[in-house]
């Protein structure tokens, strides 16, 4: 017998799980909404160059390389409106 030993199996921390659920909630709701990511984009411009949300910005959080919160409030702010979710639900979902 050699001294491999058996991998561990990799479970996701809570906040992993939590990322990853906040992430398909983000995807869900933009195409529920059948908003494109472009169109996110377009509309957070609006808000001014704080606020923008590039289309590959966008791409990235909904694959996981970016957080969510890594955006900052007045990103944030502006997916929310984006997306047309209420404040509520917002908080709810997304915890900012």
């Amino acid at each position: 017998m050699t001294g491999h030993t058996p991998q561990q199996e990799k479970h996701p921390s809570p906040d992993a799980k939590n990322s990853i659920s906040i992430r398909l909630w983000l995807r869900h709701t933009r195409k529920a909404r059948r908003l494109s990511q472009e169109h996110i984009s377009t509309y957070t411009a609006q808000f001014g160059p704080d606020s923008t949300i590039s289309r590959t910005l966008l791409s990235h959080v909904e694959c996981g390389r970016t957080k969510l919160t890594s955006l900052g409030p007045q990103r944030l702010e502006a997916l929310r409106q984006a997306l047309g979710v209420p404040a509520d639900e917002w908080r709810t979902q997304v915890g900012e």
